[in-house]
């Protein structure tokens, strides 16, 4: 109900499940989603515009914007990137600059992984609810070759 006709009611993100909380006793604001969005990460932002900023910009910051509210009503939601060149260290490290520069925490190793899946996460404040927020980013190799990504 807060959120009728306002821009973030017509935002739809990449997938979202979603489910009824029959523990809310509201039937207007029984309805959850979880949210997934997906980028794909790459080359250094050296030159303008690049995948590692607009993941953060046109991805991450969707989940605190008020304006977009993805995961609202919920305390998880996910990032699913796609590594297309650098290596892990340089993109968590971009991403990170780029997450620092927005006024955004920077990501964390959640567990060790094995090529080519890894997982980070994030900590998200929001000035709606729920807050704080966990973030799971899962980061997915797809070069052509195992150790084409380190290179």
């Amino acid at each position: 109900p807060e959120t009728k006709g306002t821009s973030s009611e017509r935002k739809i993100p990449d997938f979202q499940c979603g489910f009824i909380d029959h523990q809310e006793p509201d039937p207007l604001r029984a309805a959850r989603f979880f949210v997934v969005e997906c980028k794909r990460l790459g080359h250094p932002t050296t030159s303008g515009w690049t995948f590692n900023k607009n993941y953060i910009h046109e991805g991450v910051k969707r989940f605190v914007d008020s304006d977009w509210r993805y995961g609202k009503d919920v305390a998880d939601g996910a990032m699913v990137g796609y590594i297309e060149s650098m290596t892990l260290e340089e993109l968590v490290n971009e991403v990170n600059r780029v997450a620092t520069s927005s006024n955004l925490p920077t990501l964390e190793y959640s567990r060790g992984g094995e090529r080519p899946l890894h997982e980070l996460r994030h900590e998200l404040t929001r000035i709606f609810p729920i807050t704080p927020f966990m973030l799971w980013h899962l980061w997915i190799e797809m070069t052509s070759s195992p150790d084409a990504a380190a290179e």
